[in-house]
């Protein structure tokens, strides 16, 4: 059997994780999309929307439709930034629903993970990342 090509496995394996990411935030009232704005504002501290869809891979009228939400359910507030730029921050509301989530999905990472060692597991990250840095735009001259 030819082994399939390693961007069609990944993609699969993106939708497949993801659904379950869907599946397992749905009782918290959360999303994958939800998730991804919190983390990144997490770790990141406060950001503007442009900053948190770059970082994202989304485009700023995208992100702006999934704050938009967010802040109205009181997960972020927007914050006065530079000139009329708004800079979003996680609520205390927000940090909680992040915690329960990351609790969550900790299962799901353990069964992604499932059969690997730990230096198999660190591997498998550092090759992801490899990955995405050799898809990443060069930057211009």
């Amino acid at each position: 059997m030819t082994p399939l090509p390693v961007g069609y496995l990944l993609k699969r394996t993106h939708l497949l994780y993801r659904g379950l990411m869907d599946g397992r935030l749905a009782p918290l009232e959360c999303s994958a999309a939800m998730y991804e704005v919190l983390f990144h504002l997490h770790h990141g501290g406060p950001q503007s929307g442009s900053q948190v869809a770059a970082a994202a891979g989304v485009t700023p009228q995208t992100m702006h439709r999934q704050t938009k939400g967010m802040l109205e359910a009181g997960l972020l507030e927007a914050r006065a930034g530079r000139g009329r730029a708004i800079t979003l921050a996680l609520t205390p509301a927000g940090e909680t629903l992040f915690g329960r989530a990351c609790d969550e999905l900790e299962a799901l990472e353990a069964q992604l993970a499932q059969g690997l060692s730990a230096d198999e597991r660190a591997e498998l990250g550092r090759l992801l990342q490899r990955a995405e840095q050799n898809l990443q735009p060069l930057p211009s001259d």
